[in-house]
């Protein structure tokens, strides 16, 4: 293992300057084209690739800019991540410089309004020192939605759910070295029967993190999720890394996020450190990061491991990215507890544009059940009965057919060595853009889903159409569902799904958008509301 991270080391060994998160989100989708609106395109190249942050997972690399306007991008799919509207993303961006004349002739750049981010250099006869741009920017999504489905012929008549959603970041406070970034999520569940289960209100903190951030050396503290480290999810406390020269070294010190409810937990505390290269280029692009946490519970190991993440970005057609997790310590039993060696989980995917009209892509993983041996300390040994590393493959191809036409084929399968194939899913779609005579999108997609009891065929079809210049969407679609349980004699009344939706891009930066659904199974019927209005805020 020390061997391989040293050889990775020397491999992608690189000066770099610090980076900077350009946010935008998901506007429209179109076959295999996304479309994502940023405040401003400038600092965006052809072939960056754009994340996005999973409550689950972390930050995920998911899309590559294949074009761009002064606020917009055309995106490909590189990762295996789904899609929505209204979905955000950012692209980890080299900063700009303004350079500092002291003995130098300049070059005054035409139009200062272009670009007032960087003077250019025509002549300099002494060395330049880089001085970054402190602009204090604010950026802020809130939104509000309801969720409602009535069902007048079930005993439960249906449900509601009100969720809330705020992202607020200020970055360099008042022209100073501090920034704040946040996100916040509130839900509530209106029951409309007296035997309801669960939570009626619940408040998350997915991120809340105050920053000070000066030339090679950032300090962070609150809750936040560590880029360079993303497989570790959301940690309460203080995070310091120092960047040089593409070199960079971090620690981190505080608290996991309670595992039931997701509020702050000091009984379990972790520390750790990491260290890295990152690479930046047009041609190539590479981050490599190996790191080390250990997790306690009420002052006992719970785990201790060792993490090693990549990514890689060649050009602009293919993408390579993986994560892998070693546990280095075990505890059966408390008079045994030792220090171990064990493969917890690798994770490899990668995407390649082979023409511009044919892309593929595929991922394998492998993962152990991870065992936190204070935490289920009285499961231990159930869990040890089930530590046979679930596996799986995943492969999708998209292709584009003329000017017009998208066709898409993916296969996913789960498996394990003794226990064989545990499910497999696969799909087809295929749109068709700018529809002879009424123009919009029309798209028909097929799913076959079946596991060892279980066995699922998902037939749709969905048109789209842009009005007023892109500011109202509307769509209407269509949905089948049939379940056949294999080996038992369980029937399923088959479901059917006929639902319309339309959403308006106002001024001031309001978006209103509203989904009606009336579903059948069988001889029951339900119908399904969904509004949402979003504010967004820059300045």
């Amino acid at each position: 293992m020390n061997k391989l991270i040293i050889l990775l080391f020397l491999f992608f060994t690189a000066n770099i300057v610090a980076q900077e998160n350009i946010k935008g989100e998901i506007s429209f989708i179109s076959g295999d084209n996304i479309y994502i609106r940023f405040a401003d395109t400038r600092a965006i190249e052809k072939g960056d690739t754009l994340f996005y942050q999973d409550e689950k997972l972390g930050v995920q690399a998911c899309l590559m800019v294949v074009n761009k306007s002064s606020v917009s991008c055309i995106a490909k799919q590189i990762g295996d991540c789904t899609l929505s509207k209204g979905q955000q993303f950012f692209l980890k961006k080299l900063l700009p410089f303004e350079l500092e004349e002291e003995v130098a002739e300049v070059v005054q750049i035409a139009d200062q309004k272009r670009d007032t981010s960087a003077t250019i250099l025509a002549e300099t006869k002494t060395e330049q020192k880089p001085k970054f741009e402190k602009k204090e920017r604010i950026n802020a999504r809130v939104s509000a939605a309801s969720y409602t489905i009535f069902a007048p012929d079930n005993k439960n008549q249906g449900n509601s759910r009100f969720v809330g959603r705020v992202n607020f970041n200020i970055d360099n406070i008042s022209e100073s070295n501090f920034s704040v970034e946040s996100y916040f999520n509130y839900q509530e569940n209106l029951r409309l029967y007296d035997d309801f289960r669960g939570y009626n209100r619940r408040f998350n903190v997915y991120n809340l993190a105050l920053s000070y951030k000066k030339e090679d050396f950032e300090l962070s503290i609150g809750r936040k999720i560590n880029r360079k480290a993303s497989s570790l999810g959301a940690i309460d406390g203080l995070q310091g890394e120092y960047n040089k020269n593409g070199y960079f070294v971090g620690a981190l010190a505080g608290f996991r996020p309670d595992y039931q409810n997701f509020g702050v937990n000091t009984n379990l505390f972790q520390y750790g450190a990491y260290l890295g290269i990152e690479k930046g280029g047009k041609k190539f692009r590479s981050q490599v990061t190996a790191g080390f946490l250990e997790q306690r519970n009420q002052g006992a190991i719970d785990r201790r491991f060792i993490y090693l993440q990549t990514s890689n970005q060649v050009g602009s057609r293919l993408n390579i990215f993986a994560s892998t997790e070693v546990d280095l310590y075990e505890n059966y039993d408390t008079a045994a507890a030792q220090s171990g060696l064990q493969l917890s989980s690798l994770f490899i995917s990668s995407s390649l544009k082979i023409t511009d009209w044919w892309r593929i892509f595929g991922s394998y993983d492998t993962r152990r059940q991870i065992i936190f041996f204070e935490t289920y300390d009285t499961e231990v040994e159930r869990l040890l009965a089930n530590q046979e590393a679930r596996q799986g493959l995943r492969a999708r191809s998209n292709f584009k057919i003329g000017k017009r036409t998208n066709l898409g084929l993916s296969y996913n399968s789960r498996f394990q060595q003794n226990a064989g194939k545990q499910g497999e899913n696969i799909q087809a779609y295929i749109s068709y853009n700018r529809v002879p005579w009424i123009g919009g999108t029309f798209s028909y997609r097929f799913n076959l889903n079946s596991s060892l009891y279980l066995r699922s065929e998902v037939n749709s079809a969905r048109y789209s159409h842009y009005f007023g210049n892109g500011k109202v969407y509307s769509a209407v679609y269509y949905r089948y569902l049939s379940y056949l349980y294999i080996g038992r004699e369980i029937v399923v009344p088959a479901q059917a799904y006929y639902g319309a939706e339309i959403s308006f891009k106002m001024k001031s930066g309001w978006d209103l958008g509203t989904l009606g659904e009336m579903s059948k199974t069988g001889q029951q019927t339900s119908y399904r509301l969904n509004v949402r209005l979003t504010k967004r805020f820059n300045f």
